[in-house]
């Protein structure tokens, strides 16, 4: 979103897990699983992620859909940082995705109102941070150190506005 100081002027994206919540952590998961399952990672990645899951990926889709767990997917998310240095297929994946985000969503705004400043906040801002960065210089976008909690600075901000 573009916020003006006052009020967002411009937003693309986040409209739910339905429909588009590219840059978020179910839709990271869902990406992550996905090419687990179709065997795209090292064997050490594996290992990790079967552990998390406590599933072969040969039961993981009965089992998941017996409980249908989203968080399970979203979750996932945070044992990840760590596997990307030793796994460079997870690697080009997860930069792949968020590169896909930052085309989708933030270049047509940066481009519109001529900044290439952008702020990310929340915990995958916040875990993936490196990454993200990685992607959005190679398209010549600044990205500040992501807040993973913001609600603080915003109930500042709210409280400062009174």
């Amino acid at each position: 979103a573009f916020y003006d100081g006052h009020k967002i002027i411009n937003k693309k994206g986040g409209y739910g897990y339905l429909i588009d919540d590219i840059g978020g952590g179910l839709e990271l998961g869902k990406t992550i699983v996905s090419n687990w399952l179709n065997h795209n990672y090292n064997e050490d990645t594996n290992k990790q992620i079967q552990a998390y899951f406590n599933w072969s990926s040969e039961n993981f889709t009965s089992e998941f859909y017996k409980n249908k767990d989203l968080h399970l997917l979203s979750n996932l998310c945070q044992i990840i940082p760590n596997l990307l240095k030793n796994d460079s297929n997870l690697k080009q994946i997860v930069k792949d995705y968020f590169k896909l985000f930052l085309n989708r969503h933030v270049l047509p705004i940066t481009k519109e109102h001529k900044e290439n400043t952008i702020h990310i906040v929340g915990s995958i801002a916040h875990f993936f941070y490196p990454i993200i960065k990685e992607s959005a210089q190679e398209m010549n976008l600044i990205i500040n150190v992501p807040l993973k909690q913001p609600i603080q600075n915003l109930l500042k901000f709210h409280l400062l506005e009174k």
